[in-house]
């Protein structure tokens, strides 16, 4: 189902003119999709050099990070007024701080097993 969907937006960009390489960057800054099926897209369908597509997922996967660090008490705090959308952001952020105790225990290992473990929401920004 994840990859008829990444198929499909792989057909939908590149009959677009979006270039290969920028293809497999876009899927990888996705949230949820991310450098999995970015990787996924490059190698198996457009037949990239694994290597290559590598390294444009891995990259599409790392580059928001420093942005989503930056902004991200902004951007909550701006979707704190919207009705609706504020119970949710309350919601979101009460649940990563009940999961912050085990960023503290195990620490920058704990996350980078966490990460490195190909399940969805597993990934590097989600």
């Amino acid at each position: 189902m994840v990859q008829e969907f990444c198929r499909n937006l792989q057909e939908f960009l590149t009959a677009h003119g979006i270039p290969d390489w920028l293809v497999v960057f876009i899927i990888s800054v996705c949230p949820i999709l991310e450098c999995r099926l970015g990787m996924f897209t490059a190698i198996v369908l457009l037949q990239m050099n694994p290597f290559v597509g590598f390294i444009i997922s891995f990259l599409g996967n790392i580059l928001p990070i420093p942005f989503i660090l930056l902004l991200i008490n902004w951007i909550f705090d701006l979707l704190k007024k919207v009705p609706g959308i504020n119970k949710f952001v309350y919601w979101l952020e009460d649940k990563t701080l009940k999961k912050r105790d085990k960023i503290d225990k195990y620490g920058i290992w704990g996350l980078l097993i966490f990460v490195a473990i190909p399940l969805p929401g597993t990934g590097g920004w989600t």
